[in-house]
């Protein structure tokens, strides 16, 4: 379809500036033809002063006037400009100044992902750099969902939940119907523990955190459980595996009986085994496999939030023009990278992008759904125990249809 050719707009000062210049002309030139062909003409005839006197002082007075109208009218239409000058170049000045500091921040973003390293603790030559850190930290997410699921099966969530986590969770279902607060714990829990490990001083600080939401009945059994996992590659692994078959009621209670502190381990012995000729014991030497990723992913998230704030705080811009920088970070952003992001706004490291203000009136404070953070995860997720979509409805993912409250969001974004 041909575009519509744009109507021209008229500026109603100008046109009157210059009919108050054709009026003044065709005045002065009326009287002087009427001079002119009463033979009061200067040169030829008689000249009556008085009368022709007169008409000057007509002229003068009248047209004169209308001049300076008219005049006043083109200096303000002069001065409108320069102002409308003025106010365009504050506006440049404003936007490259934007522009500077926000691919400023860009650049450090990059930096930051670029200079993460994760060094394996078995092999010393083996280390994740850059966007593979990610990639590892997520597989961590999804070890630790599946090892500690079979705890939760085993527990109601009033068993899970202080009286205080599940009231502040019921408040959030109000807005958000289809979230499992069961399955909130077990990505809030996993990630956790991944966040901070499980070292002696993490295994502390994770458990302070963890008892503001959760019962210490509970989440001590899921930290005792998979606190015993060795790295991958340590010669451990193969005791770990066989611990697992027993269960993780049996494993728990084995540890509980021998009452060590929380550094303790697993290893071939032939006295005081658990089974299969494995003992469980205190030992400083043991590499845990959730080691924490807490000063990397600290740093990363406090910058990723600073850019998204800088941006969405603007106040000179709208929305279509945030959300247009927001596309340039997004695309900056991997998608092992936004799975890490979904998963730090379930836990209260994160809720500020969201979740925290669920019964906010100002939809503008859901950063996640207003900006579509996380629109390249897939809708179905990588694990079959997540459904991202029921935590952030609205957020339009890649591939899917514009969920159909989005519309009317989209019109109440600043």
């Amino acid at each position: 379809m041909a575009a519509q050719p744009q109507k021209k707009k008229y500026n109603p000062v100008l046109i009157t500036a210059w009919v108050l210049i054709i009026i003044s002309s065709l005045t002065t030139i009326y009287f002087l033809v009427n001079i002119a062909l009463n033979h009061y003409w200067i040169w030829g005839g008689d000249l009556k002063i008085a009368e022709t006197g007169a008409v000057g002082d007509f002229i003068g007075g009248f047209v004169g006037t209308i001049i300076n109208a008219a005049a006043f009218l083109f200096l303000y239409l002069t001065l409108k400009d320069q102002r409308k000058g003025t106010k365009d170049q504050r506006k440049s000045f404003e936007k490259e100044r934007f522009e500077s500091r926000f691919f400023e921040l860009l650049r450090l973003h990059k930096e930051n992902v670029n200079e993460m390293e994760y060094n394996d603790p078995i092999d010393e030559r083996k280390k994740y750099v850059g966007r593979r850190v990610f990639k590892y930290i997520n597989d961590q997410v999804e070890s630790c969902m599946k090892e500690i699921n079979p705890i939760f099966d085993d527990h109601t969530d009033d068993q899970i939940y202080t009286q205080e986590g599940l009231d502040r969770l019921q408040n959030i279902l109000t807005y958000r119907s289809n979230i499992d607060i069961t399955n909130w714990a077990l990505c809030d829990i996993s990630y956790t523990i991944v966040f901070f490990g499980l070292s002696e001083p993490d295994f502390e600080t994770l458990s302070r955190h963890l008892a503001r939401t959760y019962q210490s009945a509970f989440f001590l059994k899921v930290l005792n459980y998979v606190h015993l996992r060795p790295v991958t590659k340590s010669k451990k692994k193969k005791y770990w595996e066989l611990i697992k078959k027993e269960g993780w009621t049996e494993v728990i209670e084995a540890v509980r009986s021998i009452g060590l502190s929380k550094n303790y381990a697993i290893e071939e012995s032939e006295k005081n085994t658990y089974r299969h000729g494995i003992k469980v014991f205190q030992s400083k030497k043991y590499f845990k496999y959730y080691g924490g990723h807490q000063y990397k992913l600290g740093h990363y998230f406090r910058h990723l939030y600073q850019t998204v704030k800088y941006v969405d705080e603007q106040p000179s811009m709208t929305y279509q023009q945030k959300y247009a920088y927001m596309k340039t970070l997004r695309a900056q952003i991997s998608n092992y990278e936004q799975v890490i992001m979904f998963f730090n706004s379930l836990s209260f490291m994160g809720g500020a992008w969201e979740l925290t203000h669920y019964d906010s009136p100002d939809v503008n404070t859901h950063l996640f759904t207003k900006y579509n953070l996380i629109k390249n995860m897939p809708e179905l997720f990588l694990f079959r125990f997540v459904m991202v979509r029921h935590y952030y409805p609205d957020i339009a993912f890649e591939f899917e249809a514009m969920p159909p409250g989005r519309v009317n969001l989209i019109a109440q974004y600043r």
